[in-house]
C-alpha cells in the first residue's frame, strides 16, 4: 500500500509538474510578444502617416515620457525599440499600447494617417472660409443636420435671411469638435467632405476657377451689347441699373463692381450670384 501511495504521489507531481512547465511556456516571453499576443501591431519606422498621428494624439503623454514637447518620431521610435525586448514589462504596457501600436483613434488621427495632415481642412478661426463652404453646401442632404443648424424660413415672396454668422459658428463648432471624437468611418469621410475649403472666395475667382469667360472682356462687346438689349426692360435690371449710360457700360459698370462680391457676404450667393451668372457670363457653345 505504501508503495502504491508513493507511486501516486510521484504521478500526482509529474503531472503537477507538467502543468507548471506548460502554463510558463505559454507567457509571453518579453513585451513585444506581449503587444503581438494581445492584437496590436507594431507601428513600421518607415510609416511616417502613423507616426504623426501617434504624435499628434498622444502629445501630453510623450511630454511625461520624454520631459519636453513635441520629441522627434526618431526619439519615439529609440524609446519603443528599447522596451520591446524587456521581460519584466508590466510598468510599459499602457504607455507603450499608446505611442508604440497602431491605436489611432481619433477622428484628427485617423485623417492624419492617411492624409499626412489636417491642412486640407478649413483651420479655426478661417471664418470666411467656413461661410463659403456653408453656403454652396447648405442643399446637400442632411448637411444642417449634421452641424446643427437650420436657418429661419422666409416669407413668401421675401427673400431668405442666410444667417451666416450663425451658421459658421455652429459649421465650424461641429468641424473642429469632431476631429476629437472617436472615429467612424462616416464621420472621419463627412468631415473630409464638407469641412474643405472651396478654394475661392469672391464671384471672380468661381468663375475663374470654372475656366468660365466674362462678358466685361474686351473681345466680347458684341456679346455684352446683345446682353444688356437682353435684359435693358427687365424690372430686376431696372431695379439694380444706375442708369449712367442707357447702354452696354451700365451692364459692364455693374458686372465689374459686383465680380468682387465674396460669398461670405450675406445674399451674395442666394441674390447677387444668380443674377451675375446670367448678365455677366459668356455662354460657351457647345
Amino acid at each position: 500500500m505504501k508503495f502504491k501511495t508513493l507511486l501516486g504521489t510521484g504521478i500526482v507531481g509529474g503531472i503537477g509538474g507538467a502543468g507548471v512547465y506548460g502554463f510558463h511556456s505559454l507567457q509571453p516571453k518579453n513585451l513585444q510578444e506581449y503587444l503581438e499576443w494581445q492584437g496590436f501591431k507594431l507601428v513600421s519606422n518607415s510609416d511616417e502617416n502613423t507616426w504623426k498621428a501617434i504624435r499628434k494624439e498622444n502629445a501630453p503623454l510623450l511630454k511625461e515620457i520624454f520631459g519636453k514637447d513635441d520629441p522627434e518620431t526618431q526619439e519615439i521610435q529609440k524609446w519603443c525599440k528599447d522596451l520591446l525586448p524587456l521581460t519584466d514589462y508590466q510598468e510599459y504596457v499602457s504607455r507603450v499600447s499608446k505611442v508604440c501600436v497602431d491605436s489611432v483613434w481619433t477622428v484628427e488621427g485617423k485623417i492624419i494617417q492617411e492624409k499626412g495632415s489636417t491642412n486640407g481642412l478649413i483651420q479655426k478661426g478661417r471664418d470666411e472660409d467656413f461661410k463659403v463652404a456653408y453656403v454652396f453646401r447648405r442643399h446637400i442632404s442632411d448637411f444642417l443636420d449634421l452641424i446643427n443648424f437650420h436657418p429661419p424660413k422666409s416669407e413668401e415672396g421675401q427673400p431668405a435671411e442666410e444667417k451666416l454668422d450663425e451658421a459658421k459658428k455652429s459649421f465650424e463648432d461641429w468641424c473642429i469638435g469632431s476631429l476629437a471624437k472617436e472615429a467612424n468611418d462616416s464621420l472621419v469621410s463627412n468631415i473630409q467632405t464638407f469641412c474643405s475649403p472651396k478654394g475661392f472666395s469672391t464671384i471672380k475667382e468661381l468663375i475663374e476657377k470654372n475656366g468660365e469667360k466674362l462678358l466685361t472682356d474686351s473681345q466680347y462687346t458684341d456679346d455684352l451689347e446683345k446682353k444688356y438689349n437682353e435684359i435693358k426692360d427687365l424690372k430686376t435690371w431696372q431695379d439694380d441699373d444706375k442708369k449712367s449710360s442707357y447702354n452696354k457700360d451700365d451692364l459692364k459698370t455693374w458686372c465689374d463692381e459686383n465680380q468682387s462680391r465674396k460669398f461670405s457676404e450675406e445674399g451674395v450667393f442666394a441674390e447677387i450670384y444668380p443674377k451675375f451668372r446670367f448678365r455677366c457670363v459668356k455662354v460657351l457653345s457647345t
